[in-house]
C-alpha cells in the first residue's frame, strides 16, 4: 500500500486576504475591519488594501486605519514582528506624528530605507531617535550622512554624530563640522501642534546645573570611590557596572562612554529607586534617558515618568510620550517651566488646557 500523499497545508486568512486573486467580498471585508484577524495580520492587510485598485477596498481600507486608536497603533509600530511594510506605510505618511515615528526608528525590523528617508525629517524628536540608533548608523553610513546634511539636526545631535564618526563610523565617512544653529528660530505660528514640526532651535536647550547639582557633582567627584572608578580600564568599568554596588552605578551612570553609562542599565542589580534617580539627572548623557524612556516597565512609575517630561536633557521625541500620563497639576507646572524646550512647555500647556476645558453646552433651538 503506497504513502498517502501529503495534506497541504491550508493559506492562512492573512494570505487570502492578500491574494491578488481573492475574492471582491473577502478583501471589502477585510477593508472594513470585519475579519478575525489579529491586530498584526489587521493592520498589515489595511495597508496593503489601501492601494487597492478598488476605489471602495481602498478608501474604507483608509477609514479602517484612520480609526485606529492611537494607543493601539503606537504599540503596534513599536513590536518588532510588525512587518515592515506597515513600519515603511507610516514612516512615509504625511501626517504622523512624532511619537509614532519614533517607534518607528526603534524598531529593530524598519528597513534602511525609511531611516534613510526619515533622516531627511524636519522634525527634531525623529533625528535624535535615529542618532540614538547607533548600531543602525554603523551599519550603513548612507544613513549617517543623510543626518549630517539635514540642517534641521540638533546640535547636541550633531556633537554625538561626530563623536559616531571618530570612534565608530571612521573619519572618511561622518567627520564634518558641527553645523552653527541659525541665529533667528522659524516664526512659530499660533496654536500650532508638535507634529507639524518644531524648528531645530528648539531642540537646542543648554540648561546648566543648578548651585545644587553642581555642588553635589563636585562632592562626587572628591570621592576616593569616584577617584578609583576613573582609573579604571573600560572593561574594568563595564564589570563593575554589570555587577557593582549602587554606589558604583551611581558614578558609572555618569561617565562620559555612552557604552558604559548604557551598560549601568542592563545590570540585574538595579532598583527602582536608582531608575527613578537617573531619570532626575541632568549630568548623564541623553542616551540614558532615551533607554530609561523606551523601557516599558520602568515608565510604569509615575515618578519616572514625571522625571523624564521635567528633565531638559530628556530627548524631545522621550518627553512627548509622557506627557499623557501626568495629572493636570504636574501637566500646568511644566506648561511654565522654562527650564524645558519650547515644545515639551507647548505640548503640556496644550493637554492641561484641554483637560480642564469646560463642555460646551448644547445651543438652544
Amino acid at each position: 500500500m503506497s504513502d498517502p500523499s501529503p495534506v497541504e497545508a491550508t493559506p492562512s486568512l492573512l494570505a487570502r486576504v492578500l491574494d491578488p486573486a481573492a475574492a471582491r467580498p473577502l478583501r471589502l471585508a477585510a477593508a472594513r475591519g470585519a475579519l478575525p484577524l489579529g491586530r498584526q495580520d489587521l493592520v498589515l492587510a489595511l495597508v496593503r488594501l489601501s492601494s487597492d485598485a478598488d476605489t471602495e477596498i481602498a478608501r474604507e481600507a483608509g477609514g479602517s486605519l484612520a480609526a485606529l486608536p492611537g494607543e493601539v497603533l503606537r504599540s503596534i509600530l513599536a513590536e518588532p514582528r510588525t512587518d515592515p511594510a506597515v513600519l515603511d506605510f507610516y514612516g512615509r505618511r504625511s501626517g504622523t506624528g512624532p511619537d509614532l515615528l519614533a517607534a518607528i526608528v526603534t524598531n529593530p525590523s524598519a528597513s534602511d530605507e525609511i531611516l534613510l528617508h526619515l533622516a531627511a525629517s524636519p522634525q527634531t524628536a525623529v533625528l535624535e531617535q535615529i542618532v540614538g540608533n547607533e548600531a543602525r548608523l554603523a551599519r550603513n553610513n548612507a544613513i549617517a550622512r543623510a543626518l549630517k546634511a539635514n540642517p534641521a539636526l540638533p546640535r547636541e545631535s550633531r556633537r554625538r554624530l561626530i563623536e559616531l564618526g571618530e570612534h565608530v563610523l571612521g573619519h572618511d565617512e561622518i567627520s564634518f563640522q558641527p553645523a552653527v544653529a541659525p541665529e533667528e528660530p522659524a516664526p512659530e505660528e499660533a496654536g500650532e501642534m508638535p507634529e507639524e514640526g518644531a524648528g531645530p532651535a528648539e531642540a537646542v536647550l543648554e540648561v546648566p546645573l543648578t548651585p545644587e547639582e553642581q555642588a553635589a557633582e563636585e562632592a562626587l567627584q572628591r570621592t576616593p570611590l569616584f577617584q578609583r572608578i576613573v582609573r579604571m580600564t573600560v572593561g574594568e568599568k563595564i564589570q563593575a557596572a554589570l555587577k557593582g554596588n549602587p554606589e558604583e552605578r551611581a558614578i558609572l551612570i555618569r561617565d562620559p562612554s555612552r557604552l558604559i553609562a548604557a551598560t549601568v542599565l542592563k545590570s540585574p542589580k538595579l532598583s527602582d529607586q536608582e531608575i527613578e534617580s537617573y531619570a532626575k539627572l541632568r549630568s548623564v548623557n541623553d542616551e540614558v534617558l532615551r533607554i530609561i524612556g523606551t523601557h516599558r516597565q520602568w515608565t510604569k512609575s509615575y515618578a519616572v515618568a514625571h522625571a523624564l517630561a521635567r528633565n531638559p536633557r530628556t530627548p524631545t521625541g522621550v518627553s512627548l510620550t509622557m506627557l499623557n500620563r501626568l495629572v493636570n497639576k504636574d501637566l500646568k507646572n511644566l506648561g511654565t517651566d522654562k527650564n524645558i524646550p519650547e515644545v515639551i512647555r507647548r505640548s503640556a500647556k496644550r493637554i492641561f488646557e484641554l483637560r480642564t476645558k469646560p463642555p460646551q453646552k448644547g445651543k438652544r433651538k
